[in-house]
């Protein structure tokens, strides 16, 4: 590596970044690999990202270019955790440049993580700290920005990005898959999340069938209702999963009124209200600190108790937990707004929905940067078009 390698590294690993899966990597792999990285294609990574956050955008441009050629080395037969690592840093450069070749080397690892997701490819993530399901959810959510909506449906693509979903069939219902009683406390959070971004995006689709058969001058009932439907018991399946219904115990804001009723939605309503979420932590050496100035231990010993796993859990998950919430209400208010245009009513409190929306959403962005530019705009814009949806002119009146 050069001098000016060496400083970049340095520098990132130096860096305070924003609470995001990204900060997650670069704190993994400072601790375990250090300034030397043998694998060409993460060093890369590494760099480019180093250079971004310097505001070199020169620099940054001179390392895509050398690694994007080195994923045309990668394949099925040979790829590594470091690829796949290396890739989802990466994924916000394919957005900003739609350049046919960045376009075929997206193409190339969708196949290869399709593969993964399918289980003919096995990689061991452990080792990295990082759970796989947060790679994916993020290559996802990146891989709905990269490719138009016409793109989608590209035959190129593996059933994991096809048809606007994280995964064209159907996943087994969670109710249906077996707990460990060995796991420690918590240890399902990740698929939690992952079914949520599921039904999300399955959602999602709804809205692009909406508009085809409305163009296409077909019936909206028939062509929704099964898809409303499905969603509906994914709805139900996930509210009654034990972990979710414990998070709604351990985090009150999720299922207290948001208003008391004949109250008036303003913006100094929504502005007064609070979350009560466990606060943010950043890593100061061998501990947790969170933002309110707490000491958390980085781990517990699995002998621990049941109720010492939980508050650990509870005190080390705020970001985690307020992650989930933000997708979970996205998805009702979507839902809701379909309903709304299907069946021309929805069972569902969509006010107290988009409220809470709207102070998760303003809470998260006063703390970190989203791996998507103004993502929180968006909750906050979809939570306002629930709220008039709703009643514009009588000044939001419950």
């Amino acid at each position: 590596m050069t001098p000016q390698e060496q400083y970049d590294i340095l520098f990132l690993y130096n860096l305070c970044l924003p609470f995001n899966l990204k900060s997650k990597i670069v704190s993994v792999l400072k601790s375990t690999r250090g300034v030397y990285i043998s694998d060409e294609s993460l060093r890369l990574a590494l760099l480019s990202s180093s250079a971004f956050e310097q505001a070199n955008f020169h620099r940054n441009e001179v390392y895509l270019s050398k690694f994007w050629p080195t994923t045309r080395r990668i394949r099925r037969s040979n790829v590594t955790v470091d690829h796949i690592i290396a890739f989802t840093l990466m994924m916000r450069s394919v957005v900003a440049c739609s350049s046919q070749e960045r376009f075929e080397c997206f193409q190339m690892i969708a196949q290869i993580v399709g593969d993964i997701v399918e289980r003919r490819t096995i990689l061991d993530f452990s080792l990295t700290g990082i759970e796989f399901l947060e790679f994916l959810v993020s290559f996802l959510r990146s891989a709905e920005a990269v490719m138009p909506s016409n793109e989608i449906e590209d035959a190129t693509l593996p059933s994991v990005l096809s048809g606007s979903q994280l995964l064209n069939y159907s996943l087994p219902p969670l109710s249906s898959i077996p707990s460990d009683p060995r796991s420690q406390y918590g240890s399902e959070v990740s698929l939690l999340v992952f079914y949520v971004e599921d039904m999300r995006s399955k959602i999602r689709y709804c809205y692009k069938q909406y508009m085809q058969s409305t163009f296409a001058g077909e019936g909206i009932f028939s062509a929704l209702n099964p898809l409303l439907s499905q969603i509906q018991e994914r709805l139900k399946d996930i509210e009654g999963f034990p972990l979710f219904r414990d998070l709604l115990e351990m985090d009150s804001f999720l299922w207290e009124k948001s208003r008391s009723a004949g109250s008036v939605i303003s913006p100094d309503t929504i502005a007064s209200l609070d979350t009560k979420i466990d606060p943010l932590w950043k890593r100061s050496g061998e501990h947790l600190v969170t933002l309110t100035g707490e000491l958390l231990e980085p781990t517990i010993p699995s002998s621990s108790s049941s109720s010492k796993q939980r508050l650990w859990f509870k005190r080390t998950t705020g970001l985690r937990r307020r992650g989930l919430y933000l997708i979970y209400l996205q998805s009702v208010i979507l839902l809701n707004l379909m309903e709304g245009f299907v069946y021309r009513y929805s069972r569902r409190d969509g006010r107290d929905f988009a409220v809470k929306l709207i102070t998760l959403a303003s809470e998260l962005n006063a703390f970190i940067e989203p791996d998507i530019p103004d993502f929180f705009s968006f909750c906050i814009s979809l939570a306002e078009l629930q709220l008039r949806q709703l009643d514009q002119t009588n000044g939001m009146a419950v």
